[in-house]
């Protein structure tokens, strides 16, 4: 490989590189809007967790009869 041919595989590199940045940009704002969602999405789990323990262990309020 000469010098021309490497100043110019350099250049393609450059290329891609240039065309990386921005996705990763991209990338990085979905992968924060992702934990976000999952974040909020554990809280309502959490949320419910204890209504479901109270189910299974009995300890839901008594419906009327009919």
């Amino acid at each position: 490989m000469d010098a021309k041919q490497f100043n110019v595989g350099l250049a393609n590199l450059r290329e891609v590189r240039d065309e990386i940045k921005p996705l990763e940009r991209q990338l990085a704002k979905l992968q924060a809007e992702l934990e976000k969602l999952q974040a909020k999405r554990d809280q309502q789990i959490r949320t419910l967790a204890p209504t479901r323990r109270r189910k299974r262990t009995g300890l839901r309020p008594q419906l009327e009869s009919r």
